[in-house]
């Protein structure tokens, strides 16, 4: 049952085209993990096509399927961290994303008054 969960979560990530293959990092390494996490959070910031209702649930998936993986080779403990941590960083950037929304939307960026 849990396989057929990590599975759904992993090709949800997958069709989303934007997760990379965490399990490259070793399973023990839960600093890997949140960089990984950061760095597909950062990709999502810089895209600002993307609704950020899709921007939110895409960074739950993400972060479900890095703690399904990590809790799959006993590490819970290391899970609920990574995942605590990487919703701690998604809230931010989404925060700096909106920011930076709302500067492009105000005009250029090149320091210059309207």
């Amino acid at each position: 049952e849990s396989q057929v969960r990590i599975t759904k979560t992993n090709n949800e990530a997958m069709a989303r085209g934007k997760i990379v293959l965490l399990a490259q990092f070793g399973w023990g390494q839960m600093e890997a993990y949140q960089k990984a996490v950061r760095q597909l959070v950062s990709d999502e910031a810089r895209a600002r096509h993307r609704k950020i209702s899709d921007y939110v649930a895409h960074q739950q998936s993400v972060v479900t399927l890095c703690t399904a993986l990590m809790g799959l080779h006993g590490h819970e403990v290391k899970a609920r961290r990574a995942m605590r941590a990487a919703e701690r960083e998604a809230r931010l950037d989404l925060r700096n994303a909106m920011r930076l929304e709302l500067l492009l939307e105000d005009g250029p960026l090149d320091g210059s008054l309207q």
